[in-house]
């Protein structure tokens, strides 16, 4: 017997009774076919304003409105032994309610029936008292639990109260909100599905604000209330939180903030940092750490309103422009499926940031961490860290580790001839002895375990199109090349588009002559804890891509000359030359932590270069640094000491110096030609003339100028500003020479 079998016994007690109340009818020749019975309703959920299920049925002989029906509800109770499938007709059903109408609708009382699920059966009798032998049936479900209360805030904002609701978890049945605002003479309310809700305020009222939600079935949660007080002009409120750090990559603060009756253009800032005035473009204040000192400094921000109403705010936050140490002893483990980079934890670290290159000149960030490890799942030729401090501070990218994947062929003999392939020099047939030109071709490498030694002799010289490496090796021994040969006008190394990478290095030439390197268009050295003596000349660059040195000292006549090139680095070194750097431009040189004495000249550049100077101390016995032409120089708690002028640029360019000293020179500070100097938390002492302008701006904050004859001299038309300037024992504070 099927469902709809056994459900239909359940009727027949109530259908024999409906046969006899139409016994009396009158008798129809012909057999007679029971109703159709069919549910109108869909709706499948009710809450607590109860149950309506509409239904219709048909019949042969009988006309619709002549039709009767008898319905039953059960609940519908899951069973003790779970079924997988989820078909509410498989749950076990308990009778609730049996009931008859003459009406094609049945309303049901859901608080009555309480909360749960429902099968509603239906069948409709015709006037023969025959009834329908497959009820129609409609499950639904009735829901009498309400929403939670929403959490609820009010505010007043430019003249608007702004009611917003919230859940932790919002309901999943939530249709609405439900919101009344009363005040003595004013009264609001109204109904949405969003629970935000904004309406004009009148100064001098308190609103009591009252708020429940409903969901899809008429539940009404529990009123929440609030006051929202508009009687009065508070001042402007100020929702950002001042920072109590400031470091070189925070060069706005973000403002967020609003007033009870102005809109927020109405609002006029003011904010200074320690007396400096602060710009402010967008809502964002504008730090210029050019005229900022480390250290604590006080922040005061003021917001006002049109009625002159003030909310005032003094905040002291310490800046930090110094960037913690580079990171050291970075090692690399070749993983199945990746590379781990680890290294020593940098003093003043907070984090730091991974970096792959496979051209030691182009780094990609591959992450950053707290930890003094990090993975890759990329393989770079290159991998370099760098440390970010708690201000964001980041330091320069460390010396890099290499991967040496590549296979390598050793030398059997102490003379390399010739090299065809990747190509090793062990310490097993050291001194290596180069007596020809030799050419390293492109893609290929020529590297060398530390400690071996190699020496040019008779015409002995080396052309790179490939690469010359050193390997990796936890050996302190260093390798050793040798100059035994004279120059001959070609450079003992020439650098095509090839690379070189060195690390713990000697070149000594006993003959102090001839150039060690030169490097052509696309050429790349990066050299690590090198010892360089000897040379007339250490490097030569005609448009090159990159050189690096660090950890190194140097010895020759001029440490680096030719025209331009790209990237220029020279950290943790100690050169002493007849001459520093003489380009023609450098896009990018970082000098730090360095030493630079030279006999003749320090740094001279003609034109469009980018010179910063940190950490550093620069002595000459005659120039110091001269830039013409569009550069840009910055320097940074550093010395200079020179016995003709110091630093000079000319013709439209930059000069930046903070927490610097320059002393003993005939002039500390020249500028020429249009050019910008700014000077802040500095030192220039014993000077002819600590600094010179001509036709050039100059703006002097937090400094000194002590024993100076004259301590600024200006000539022609000059831009100057000063601010806590101290002038202590110069012959002459200032001089003016302007038309």
């Amino acid at each position: 017997m099927g469902r709809k079998g056994r459900d239909f016994l359940l009727f027949l007690p109530i259908l024999l009774s409906l046969l006899a109340l139409f016994s009396s009818c009158a008798q129809v020749s012909g057999r007679i076919n029971p109703p159709e019975t069919k549910i109108e309703t869909k709706t499948q959920k009710f809450g607590p304003s109860g149950v309506t299920i509409a239904f219709s049925g048909k019949d042969e002989r009988t006309p619709p409105e002549k039709l009767t029906y008898a319905y039953w509800v059960y609940r519908l109770v899951e069973p003790t032994e779970k079924n997988a499938k989820s078909d509410p007709f498989t749950f076990e059903r308990k009778p609730v309610l049996e009931a008859s109408s003459t009406v094609a609708q049945a309303a049901l009382d859901s608080q009555r029936l309480k909360e749960g699920q429902f099968l509603f059966a239906v069948v409709a009798v015709n006037e023969f008292g025959l009834a329908d032998e497959s009820p129609a049936e409609h499950v639904f479900r009735i829901d009498l639990t309400p929403p939670a209360p929403p959490q609820v805030e009010a505010i007043l904002k430019a003249g608007k109260v702004k009611v917003a609701c919230d859940y932790d978890d919002t309901p999943e049945d939530l249709a609405g909100y439900a919101f009344t605002a009363l005040s003595n003479n004013d009264s609001r309310t109204t109904e949405q599905p969003i629970g935000i809700w904004t309406f004009p305020a009148k100064l001098g009222e308190v609103y009591e604000i009252e708020v429940y939600a409903y969901d899809d079935v008429g539940n009404r949660s529990k009123t929440a209330t609030l006051e929202c007080d508009a009687s009065e002009d508070h001042p402007p409120v100020l929702l950002t939180a001042l920072p109590a750090l400031l470091g070189v990559k925070t060069v706005e603060i973000e403002l967020d903030y609003y007033d009870d009756w102005d809109s927020q253009t109405q609002i006029a800032i003011e904010a200074t940092i320690s007396s400096v005035a602060l710009k402010i473009k967008d809502g964002r204040l504008q730090i210029n750490y050019d005229q900022l000192s480390e250290g604590t400094n006080t922040i005061l921000l003021e917001l006002k309103d049109t009625n002159k109403h003030v909310h005032r705010v003094q905040k002291e936050a310490f800046v930090d422009l110094t960037p913690p140490q580079i990171p050291d002893e970075l090692s690399i483990q070749n993983l199945s499926n990746g590379y781990m980079v680890s290294w020593k934890k940098a003093v003043e670290a907070d984090s730091y940031a991974l970096y792959g290159s496979n051209d030691g000149n182009d780094w990609e960030q591959i992450g950053t961490t707290n930890d003094q490890k990090l993975y890759s799942p990329q393989r770079f030729l290159h991998f370099a860290v760098s440390a970010f401090d708690k201000a964001g501070n980041e330091s320069h990218i460390s010396y890099p580790v290499r991967t040496y994947d590549e296979m390598y062929s050793p030398v059997i003999s102490s003379t390399i001839d010739s090299i065809g392939g990747n190509t090793l020099l062990t310490t097993l047939f050291s001194p290596y002895l180069i007596k020809s030109h030799l050419v390293i071709p492109d893609n290929v490498s020529l590297a060398f375990e530390r400690g071996v030694e190699i020496t040019f002799v008779d015409e002995g010289e080396l052309e790179i199109e490939g690469e010359l490496i050193s390997i990796p090796s936890r050996t302190d021994r260093y390798t050793r090349f040798l100059i035994q040969r004279e120059p001959n006008g070609q450079p003992f190394i020439k650098v095509g588009k090839g690379n070189v990478w060195l690390e713990k290095i000697i070149f000594e030439n006993p003959g102090k002559n001839g150039w060690l390197f030169a490097m052509s268009r696309n050429s790349n050295i990066l050299i690590n804890d090198a010892q360089i003596k000897g040379f007339e000349t250490v490097v030569c660059c005609n448009s090159s891509d990159s050189f690096q040195i660090t950890e190194s000292e140097v010895e020759a006549e001029n440490f680096v000359v030719g025209d331009s090139v790209k990237n220029m680095k020279i950290t943790c070194s100690a050169i002493r030359a007849k001459n520093g750097i003489s380009l023609n431009n450098v896009q990018n040189l970082f000098l730090s932590e360095t030493i630079l004495e030279c006999g003749e000249s320090l740094m001279t550049t003609s034109g469009l270069s980018n010179i910063k100077i940190e950490n550093s101390t620069l002595l000459s016995s005659r120039n110091g640094i001269q830039a013409q032409k569009l550069t840009v120089i910055e320097l940074f708690d550093s010395s200079i000491s020179a016995s003709n002028t110091a630093l000079a640029i000319n013709g439209a360019s930059s000069l930046n110096i903070r927490k610097s000293k320059i002393s003993d020179s005939e002039v500390g500070v020249s500028a020429m030609q249009s050019s910008y100097v700014s000077i802040s938390e500095s030192v220039i002492s014993g000077c002819d003339r600590g600094v010179q302008v001509v036709n050039s701006d100059l703006s002097i904050n937090d400094s000194t100028f002590e024993q100076n004859a004259t301590a600024v001299a200006l000539q022609g038309r000059n831009a100057f500003e000063q601010k806590k300037v101290v002038f202590t024992g110069n012959d002459l504070d200032i001089s003016r020479d302007e038309p």
